[in-house]
């Protein structure tokens, strides 16, 4: 069953299904390290504005300066780059994005981080 709310923010109304959204990250081991992760996506201004990807990650066993390229469902919303094992990403996200999106993290064609599904929401939605 899809839940559409409304809900009012200084003066206007999000439209979003999931208006916010959180989940972890966590992915295989690299150089004896798990690399783990966080993400929200804030969809609260949709439609008059796009929802915003927020993503940090840390012990990521790679080299400094390692470009790493970030999925959701599939399409590409953008990169980050790793410096002491961490590494975060703010992006603008063209669609709606709901409850069960796959976001992944990833070295060329490796996962080096995917998300746990599906999202939470927070419950009870606070303006």
């Amino acid at each position: 069953m899809l839940v559409t709310l409304g809900v009012t923010l200084a003066g206007r109304v999000a439209l979003a299904s999931f208006a916010t959204q959180n989940t972890t990250l966590i992915g295989p081991m690299i150089a004896g390290l798990v690399p783990e992760g966080s993400a929200t996506i804030n969809q609260n201004a949709q439609p008059s504005s796009p929802g915003i990807l927020t993503l940090h990650v840390k012990n990521v066993a790679l080299e400094n300066g390692t470009i790493l390229g970030v999925t959701l469902d599939g399409e590409s919303v953008g990169t980050m780059v790793v410096h002491g094992g961490t590494g975060t990403l703010w992006a603008r996200l063209p669609l709606q994005t709901g409850r069960l999106s796959s976001l992944k993290v990833n070295f060329g064609t490796t996962i080096v981080l995917s998300a746990e599904t599906p999202w939470v929401v927070p419950w009870p939605i606070t303006p």
